[in-house]
């Protein structure tokens, strides 16, 4: 499931198309890596998702400032530097970073014996053949295969089990694997770094639609008071979190104790606190509730397993939040322990993979890579097939 999960996510990276007049023939060689051919389909490939990277970061330099101009078009983006380069020479310059990847990844995962089961393999084809009806008449008329398309995904599979190679326990099946394992204490210093656990209900106090009636600051105090109530109650053991949520809902909590029982149980097979509570990251898109609750749970005096009262008219809201110790439930570290390793790695892997891809030559083929250079891509046509 893990791994189903993970390709999911980097399948669908690439569901847009691209759009070039059709002269060149997909096999053709833009450049070597060592002894790996980079044909243009691939390198194609690798331009889209360096656009979409491009893309994704000018959107954000937008947001910041009020004043920013309106983006009409996919070629608009092409108006603006990112990462200190031209948008062109960004996605040329991502693009051959990626091929050098492709043909390291390939030589090290031909060292190291390293492949993907028929069944990973199965699995990434069937999707891609899945995706690839509506990518096909834009893929095809650039002369980029089905088997190009699904050479991609295959990578990035295999780009991944390398990472595990290095940095994960050993494969339970192959036994290859944890080179440079990460130890279970690192990981867990990452856990209870970045994230936390908490069952928490929370009221408003500011309205939901900004034409409604602002709410009062007798009412913000008579929130206060009530979840100040839930807290000491709580905390008393005059009620559970349980009879709290219901009082203040009106809905019974989904509420199911994941305790390990048996003597042959593994602990990382369930979590000792209820489901009902919620993993927070400093790494989510909207670290609002992470950043309040991270605040209190560095305060002098803070204790898991007691109600506090957070937030406020400034917040938007008041919370009443239980925290529980991620440190002592195996659970949570079996399920984030990719994420960990990823975000302790990733830039190490990274740097392993361009260290070793400059111990490759590198042949580039000019007169095809500036045919197929990024400013040559109709990207708004290719914003039309998604």
């Amino acid at each position: 499931m893990k791994f189903v999960t993970r390709i999911l996510a980097l399948i669908l990276v690439g569901v847009m198309a691209l759009t070039l007049a059709a002269c060149h023939q997909k096999d053709e060689v833009v450049m070597t890596v060592g002894e790996t051919s980079i044909p243009a389909g691939l390198y194609l490939g690798f331009q889209l998702e360096a656009y979409q990277t491009l893309m994704n970061g000018v959107q954000e330099q937008l947001s910041a400032s009020s004043d920013a101009p309106t983006i009409n078009t996919f070629a608009d983006y092409f108006n603006y530097d990112y990462e200190g380069q031209s948008a062109a020479d960004y996605i040329r310059t991502q693009a051959e970073k990626s091929a050098v990847e492709y043909a390291v990844v390939q030589k090290l995962c031909a060292e190291y014996e390293l492949e993907l089961s028929k069944d990973q393999v199965d699995y990434l084809d069937s999707y891609a053949s899945y995706y690839w009806a509506n990518l096909e008449p834009y893929y095809t008329a650039n002369g980029v295969s089905l088997e190009t398309y699904k050479e991609i995904n295959r990578f990035k599979s295999l780009r991944s089990l390398l990472f595990d190679y290095y940095y994960n326990e050993p494969n339970e099946e192959t036994g290859k694997g944890g080179v440079e394992q990460v130890a279970d204490k690192d990981l867990l210093s990452a856990l209870t770094k970045d994230y936390l656990l908490a069952d928490f209900i929370s009221v408003a106090t500011t309205p939901a639609d900004s034409s409604a009636e602002a709410i009062t600051d007798e009412q913000i105090a008579a929130m206060k008071e009530k979840y100040d109530g839930y807290a000491k109650r709580f905390n008393s053991g005059e009620a559970t979190f349980a009879e709290i949520y219901k009082e203040d809902t009106g809905s019974e909590l989904q509420l199911t104790e994941n305790t390990v029982t048996g003597t042959d149980a593994d602990p990382a097979d369930s979590s000792i606190y209820p489901s009902s509570a919620k993993v927070l990251s400093k790494n989510d898109s909207d670290t609002t509730q992470y950043d309040l609750f991270a605040a209190q749970m560095k305060a002098d005096g803070f204790a898991y397993g007691k109600a506090y009262v957070l937030g406020g008219k400034d917040a938007g809201a008041y919370y009443l939040a239980v925290f529980y110790d991620l440190s002592k439930d195996a659970y949570y570290l079996k399920q984030y322990r990719s994420t960990l390793l990823h975000d302790l790695k990733d830039d190490t892997f990274t740097e392993k993979l361009a260290a070793e891809g400059a111990k490759l030559t590198l042949v580039k083929n000019d007169g095809l890579m500036n045919y197929y250079k990024p400013t040559n891509i109709n990207f708004d046509k290719v914003a039309s097939a998604k």
